[in-house]
């Protein structure tokens, strides 16, 4: 198939799919506690994986049926897909997808401003403001930035961040080469 057109993860949103405890409660005959502590919370998951990966199946199911392969082509025309999920630690599961899509551009093959202005059809990164929209720069500030608190995770090889975030904002997509190729 050669190089995929995207590669995307998707994760869980932990404490944000309060239906899936909701549904372990209600399996287990208890009352569903609204400020259950993360201990708990997590505990509930970690007993009770079949019903947390089912849940998680029929949303990724849903996202490909209704999203990925709608007819609206929101990311192009999907030619194939592959998709792996994948257990964190804690029993959260999250999905990686491979994603090629039709009469993309190929890197390192097609024009740089081809790939370039391709990337700019169906990607873009902003946060909306808070006055225009509340919740959904809510959402974009807390899951899709990388936290100014910088985990363990960020910490290994006694640096303050190993991704080296805050990274500079750019205003254009562009192509970053080495200068010496290795």
């Amino acid at each position: 198939l050669g190089v995929p057109t995207f590669f995307a993860s998707f994760s869980a949103a932990d404490r944000r799919w309060k239906e899936i405890v909701q549904c372990i409660c209600i399996q287990l005959g208890r009352p569903y506690d609204e400020n259950m502590d993360w201990a708990t919370y997590c505990q509930l998951i970690n007993e009770n994986v079949v019903t947390a990966a089912r849940m998680f199946d029929h949303r990724v199911k849903c996202f490909i049926r209704d999203f990925l392969m709608a007819k609206a082509n929101v990311i192009g025309r999907i030619v194939e897909y592959f998709h792996r999920v994948e257990f964190q630690a804690r029993g959260w599961p999250h999905l990686h997808c491979l994603i090629w899509t039709e009469q993309a551009p190929v890197f390192d093959k097609d024009a740089d401003a081809d790939v370039c202005n391709f990337i700019d059809t169906y990607i873009t990164c902003s946060i909306p403001t808070e006055t225009d929209d509340p919740e959904l720069h809510e959402m974009v500030t807390t899951l899709q930035a990388h936290s100014k608190k910088h985990t363990k995770s960020c910490r290994k090889g006694n640096k303050t961040c190993r991704f080296n975030f805050p990274r500079p904002a750019s205003s254009r997509t562009f192509i970053a080469r080495p200068s010496k190729p290795s």
